[in-house]
Parts: C-alpha cells; structure tokens; sequence
C-alpha cells in the first residue's frame, strides 16, 4: 500500500508541477505593458473613499490616530512583513466597543507594490464557517429547523450511512464498512463530530509532509475533489448528493473529524430556503449588514472590485512552487500572472459552506472591514453596535457563542477538537473550558484563521496576511519547520482579558496543541489532518 501511495503522490505532484508552469509560462507573455493600468486600478481600493469619506471607518467605527501603548502590537504585525514572510498584514482591534488599533502594512500585491488595507478582499477560506453558522441559526430564530434535527430528514441520502472500518494498525481497511450507530443530526455537523472528515487541498496543503497513513484516509475525498476541479459537479446540491456516496471516518457522535460538515449544512440551508446558499446569504446576511465586498466570486457586482483582490502567495523555498530550492521565499500562488485574472473571477458553481471543496479556489472572499462589521453584529447580541441592524435574535447570537460540544448526548472526550476534554467546540470555533489555564474560545481552519472568545469584556483582535506558510514551533531537532498550510487570511477574534500580546507569533499557530506527524511531539501547531 506504501509503494501504491507514493505512486499517486509522485503523479499528483508531477501534474501541480506541470500545471503551475503551464500557468507561468503563460504569466511571463503577458506581463509586459499591464503595470502602470493596474496602479491606477490599485489606488482606487487602497484609497476607497477618498475624499467624499472625511472619517475612515473600518467595522462601523472611526480609525483611531496612532496609540503609543500599542506600539509593540504594531511591531509585532509588521515583524513577518519586515523579514519578507509576509507580503502584507492587515490588524484591528477592538476594545469596549471602539476601535482601537488598524494597522496596514506591507502588500497586497507584491509586484505591483499595492498597499495591503482594510478594504483589500482577501480570501476566508475556512472562515467561512462561521457565516454559515449563523445563517443555519437564523432559520432555527425563524422555527425552520432545530439543530437536534437529523440531517436525513433535510438530506434523504444520508438516511443510511456506512461508516468505514480501519484495521489494528489504523490503516483504513477500503471497501469494508459497517452501519452507523446512530444518525446524523446537525448538531453533530456543527461540532465535526459527523463522521464526515476532509480531503486534501493539493494546491493548498503540504501533502509530503503527512505520513502515508494519513494520507490514506484523506484520499478516501480525492475523488471528489477532483470531479469539482474537471467541474463534473456543478452544484452544492450535486456535490453533497456525491459525499453522501461515501463512507464516514467514524461513527456519529463519537470522534472530531474536521472536514466538509458545514458543506452539508449549506446544503440544509438551500433546501429549507429554496435558495441558493450564495444568494441567502447576500439577502440575509451581507446586505443588511452592508458587506459590499464579500461574495463567493468576483463576478456580478464585485467585478468591478476584482482590483481590490489580494494575490495569493506561497513562503516556499521549493523550486516546485517556483522558489529558487536554496531560500525561502514569497512565490506567486493566485494570479499566476502580474495582473493576470484570478480563479475567484470565474462564476463560483459549488459555494463551499466550509471554505474549500477542490484543490485550490473556495469559500468567501472578504475584507477586514466587511469581517469585523460581521463579528460585532454577532458579539453584540445579533445587532450590529453602531449601525443598529439586527440579523438575529440574542437568544441565536448567544448560541452561537456556545460550546456545542457540551450539548452532544455524552460526548466522549474523543469528540473534543484534536481528542482534548479541556476543549469543546462552538460555531464560531474551538472553547476553552472552564478546566483549561485560561478560557475563552478560537477559530483556526484551514486558512489560519483564528477566533477566541471570552464573553467577560469585549475585546476583538483581527489579523490578516496572505501567504500559504506554516511553521511548526516544537523543538524537536528532526522535524522540519513547515509541516502545514496556512493560506491568504487570518483574522483573529480574540475576547479575553487585555493580554493584546497574545497575537505575538501570528506566523504560528499559537493556539492548536496537535500531535506532529512528524516528530511525535505535541506541539503548538496545525493537526495535519486540519
């Protein structure tokens, strides 16, 4: 099985390597002559506004001036910009319901030397979740649905799931399944403890570096993330019809899985709505709280914005990404090309409810200003703080906030994120209970995106860069420093006590305590499974 494995990894990555230089070779012919038409382009989103906006504001509130005592934070933001980690960063915080620091620093966009800002629209990835999350709560405040439903009764495929078996070794034992023990209900969607795991983002992920076992239990979702990459799916409802196909990881209940739930519970919300999942959300969601610039795609009315679209980099010193093999460094993911188009300009046929369900392109896109109007309304109470818009009841904001682990029937300490009982989970990320040094709770998928929450002072801390690196920071002298992803934006919700030092690393995961598949040694950084 080893020999078999590393056959079709050896495949996989001769075609990323095939395509990506097809895409440069294409990038190089058409550079020529488009610069100085993209730096006009380029100031109109960096300056948005202008001078018919006297105040800038970023999630409905006023920019402050510059604050001594957050100079360290400043620092700290601009460390990874200053040493070429990052080509941009973008920071807010929020403090008692003001603003109290945004800092810009860096690029969007690199080449063309395009300041990174607050309206600069970035890709979400995983954070998508989140709003997801709170259009399925929406429809139980409007009694449409509970979340102890079962998802067979919304999704009749699901009636009858198999779950896969693995043998002594923990190997995945294929084509040998046994019935579930229990059914699906979304509650188990929301928590990842479903059953339903994820596939690999090959144009995101560090594959080589998780061990072959791993891999074999990921590529039970291969076959459909490539059926969305030669667009033989065109449809949410088609693509959950073609997971509901397949085996769970386990059973119901019983284990934390991180993957594609929330793409079923997109799903839910288009058959309870008779709406695509896309347009529910700009109804519900984006245009009442004015999120212009947030969308699946750049096509419609966020064409005219696809200027404002970060580029998406790779940290690599891999000349398979286009790096030189001898150091690290900034390598172009998405465009390809210098003014090139991106593959968020192309209409999005599959909108994926947990960020990404093909090898590269998924979830929103979105801006620090459009993400923190978000946040607010649902740290508010469900009623955005300054603008007065409500898109949900408290009683739906509160849920949302809370550890839905805790409401599973006996959840074992498996259902936990990564298997820890200090650790529970909410729909707007992972919780630190009670037992744990310090509670609160936080987000980090696929993207590095990271949410913590503690309900006792409102304190909100955003962050976002846009490069694919990860370092791993245990101390273990034979594990290689990049062991994950961590693609195009973080934003960091944070709402504890006033330790604004605790963003310190934002080129590490300070947050996870996984397991490295490499060096067996738990450390603070991404599970490989995630």
């Amino acid at each position: 099985m080893g020999d078999a494995l590393a056959e079709l990894e050896q495949a996989d990555m001769a075609s990323t390597h095939t395509l990506l230089q097809e895409r440069r070779e294409q990038a190089n012919c058409r550079r020529s002559g488009r610069r100085r038409v993209l730096q006009k382009s380029a100031l109109s989103c960096s300056d948005r506004g202008g001078d018919k906006e006297q105040i800038r504001r970023v999630g409905g509130f006023p920019v402050p001036p510059p604050s001594s005592d957050l100079a360290e934070l400043r620092s700290i933001v601009r460390q990874p910009v200053d040493k070429g980690q990052w080509p941009g960063a973008c920071a807010a915080v929020f403090i008692d319901g003001h603003l109290r620091l945004l800092e810009e620093c860096g690029f969007s966009d690199v080449e063309m030397q395009t300041s990174m800002t607050a309206h600069s629209i970035v890709r979400l990835y995983s954070m998508t979740k989140c709003i997801v999350a709170a259009a399925l709560l929406q429809l139980v405040d409007d009694r449409r649905l509970s979340l102890d439903d079962y998802l067979h009764d919304h999704i009749p495929a699901f009636r009858s799931p198999r779950v896969l078996l693995e043998n002594a070794d923990g190997w995945p034992e294929a084509g040998k399944t046994e019935p579930a023990r229990c059914h699906i209900t979304l509650r188990h969607l929301l928590t990842h403890t479903s059953g339903i795991a994820g596939g690999a983002a090959p144009g995101l992920d560090g594959i080589r570096k998780w061990c072959a076992r791993e891999r074999a239990w990921i590529d039970v979702y291969k076959p459909l993330t490539k059926k969305v990459d030669r667009s033989e799916v065109t449809s949410l409802e088609g693509w959950v019809h073609e997971l509901a196909k397949l085996p769970l990881w386990s059973h119901p209940g019983e284990h934390y899985s991180y993957g594609f739930s929330y793409d079923a519970i997109g799903r839910v919300i288009e058959i309870v709505t008779g709406m695509r999942l896309d347009r529910y959300l700009q109804a519900r969601i984006f245009n009442p709280l004015q999120m212009h610039s947030t969308s699946f795609d750049l096509t419609g009315s966020l064409a005219s914005k696809s200027q404002c679209l970060s580029t998406l980099y790779r940290y690599t010193k891999s000349s398979q990404f286009g790096a030189d093999g001898r150091r690290p460094q900034l390598v172009r993911v998405d465009p390809l090309d210098i003014g090139g188009q991106s593959l968020w300009a192309h209409h999005c046929e599959v909108p994926s409810a947990g960020g990404c369900v093909s090898s590269l392109a998924g979830g929103l896109l979105s801006t620090m200003d459009d993400y923190a109007t978000f946040l607010l309304a649902v740290l508010s109470g469900g009623q955005h703080p300054t603008a007065g818009v409500r898109i949900m009841s408290p009683a739906a904001a509160a849920e949302l906030l809370a550890d839905q682990t805790a409401k599973l029937q006996k959840p074992p300490k498996s259902a936990s994120p990564y298997g820890d009982a200090g650790l529970g989970l909410s729909c707007m990320g992972e919780v630190q209970r009670k037992t744990c040094p310090s509670s609160g709770e936080w987000f980090d998928g696929v993207p590095g995106v990271c949410l913590w929450v503690a309900q006792q002072i409102q304190h909100l801390n955003l962050i976002r860069m846009q490069v694919i690196q990860f370092w791993c920071s245990c101390s273990h002298k034979s594990c290689p420093r990049t062991v994950g992803s961590l693609p195009q934006a973080c934003f960091v919700l944070h709402v504890r006590q006033r330790s604004l030092h605790t963003i310190a690393a934002p080129n590490v995961c300070l947050l996870h305590r996984a397991i490295c598949s490499e060096c067996g040694e738990r450390g603070r950084h991404r599970s490989t499974l995630e």
